[in-house]
């Protein structure tokens, strides 16, 4: 599921796009019927969920199939020498989490978290995490909750052709001050009557999509492991 936020002056408008219903297998293009405007100091949430709880594997972030990745391209006139714009969390804030959670006892501890990082290519292959346990929900939320200063660290940097437009680029920390957007996906656009049971009726949200809960673990992927990537694409 894909959710892709507007920010604009301390409020968020509607989503440029969302998908919560994602199928691999039906991947589109989004043309607007009416172009979509973006002002200077726009700022984007590109948040992304996915499920792993049939797997009896580690899912990492990368491009194969049975990796996750988390991408938008945003396709923009006129054109500007504006080439990509990423963000991801810091190496620093992740192995900090990952040891955390080791000590609390919900993430393997046969896997040294020092060396895998240190390496030249961290391969994350080996943790896994027992999402199944008391608490663990909880805790694996914190890896993207502003609330905990010491994970709540990211790189970022938006660049052209040949410039870097942001200078705070290592360890800045996401901010969620923002008055939210209601998507108001959990009211009720019809209602069925159910014979037999003690329900006069049942709602079935608009679109007859659910929202991620407390089931699925929220994870934004790409790259490294856990990251949030925003690419914009500019054409002419």
């Amino acid at each position: 599921a894909l959710n892709m936020r507007h920010i604009r002056n301390g409020k968020e408008l509607a989503p440029i796009d969302i998908n919560l219903d994602y199928d691999f297998n039906y991947q589109q293009t989004i043309m607007f019927e009416e172009p979509i405007i973006l002002l200077p100091g726009d700022e984007f949430v590109l948040d992304c969920y996915t499920d792993s709880t049939d797997r009896e594997f580690t899912t990492t972030g990368g491009e194969s199939s049975s990796q996750e990745m988390c991408f938008a391209f945003l396709l923009h006139y006129p054109a500007l020498d504006m080439r990509v714009s990423t963000a991801g969390k810091s190496p620093e804030a992740l192995k900090t989490w990952m040891k955390d959670a080791q000590e609390a006892g919900y993430m393997n501890t046969d896997s040294n978290i020092e060396v895998i990082f240190d390496s030249e290519d961290p391969d994350f292959s080996s943790l896994s995490y027992d999402g199944s346990m008391d608490g663990a929900l909880e805790f694996y939320n914190r890896l993207y909750s502003v609330e905990y200063e010491e994970y709540n660290q990211h790189y970022l940097f938006c660049a052209g052709s040949e410039e870097l437009y942001n200078d705070d680029y290592e360890n800045v920390p996401r901010d969620e001050s923002f008055e939210k957007y209601d998507l108001g996906i959990d009211e009720c656009d019809n209602s069925i009557n159910v014979d037999g049971e003690d329900l006069v009726s049942m709602c079935t949200p608009s679109g007859g999509v659910e929202t991620p809960n407390g089931s699925e673990m929220r994870s934004m992927i790409s790259g490294w492991i856990f990251i949030i990537l925003l690419i914009s694409l500019i054409i002419a």
